[in-house]
């Protein structure tokens, strides 16, 4: 047990503490929640419509519409403005909550990473290292980039390098911790 709990609790550490420093510290992903002077106007409006609360992609064709009618949409928005929205009626502060639910996502995401590691045949310093860069990097594949492709995000760059930096932090701490010597 302790060969599993102490590197999953160091592993959550290390995360967490990155994500701090990407999210809040330094905060590389800025580009993707700047500022406006405009947002009270923004926001006025917006709530002004009566909008539910809900992510909106603007502007699409109407549901139901025929593939004839997206089509024609589509190329009628080319060179146009569009915007993504993720409108909530309230803004709620529950920092304990985050704070709970993004440690327990790391302790999980170690944990699986760890048992990985036990699977292996090799467990070298490299083979960890490799192995846990493979689980950042399928993760920022999956859906930070997957998303850029579709959506043009912001922070793509911010993302990968959270991928790399995190779980590559992750591998050499796990790969020095649990690598089994060569028989």
């Amino acid at each position: 047990m302790k060969k599993v709990l102490f590197p999953a609790i160091v592993s959550t550490l290390i995360l967490f503490i990155w994500q701090f420093i990407s999210w809040a510290a330094v905060n590389f992903h800025e580009k993707a929640q700047s500022y406006t002077d405009k947002q009270d106007e923004l926001l006025n409006a917006i709530k002004a419509t009566g909008l539910k609360e809900g992510a909106y992609f603007l502007p699409l064709p109407k549901p139901g519409s025929s593939t004839a009618e997206q089509e024609a949409h589509n190329i009628a928005m080319i060179g146009k403005p569009w915007v993504m929205i993720q409108y909530h009626d309230a803004f709620k502060v529950n920092m304990a909550m985050n704070f709970t639910r993004g440690l327990s996502i790391h302790f999980i995401s170690s944990l699986i990473l760890i048992w990985m590691i036990g699977l292996m045949a090799n467990q070298t310093f490299m083979n960890i290292l490799k192995v846990s860069l493979a689980i950042g990097f399928v993760g920022f594949l999956f859906y930070p980039y997957t998303n850029d492709i579709w959506y043009e995000t912001f922070d793509t760059v911010a993302s990968l390098m959270d991928a790399v930096v995190a779980w590559g932090l992750v591998g050499i701490f796990l790969g020095w911790y649990l690598k089994k010597p060569n028989p």
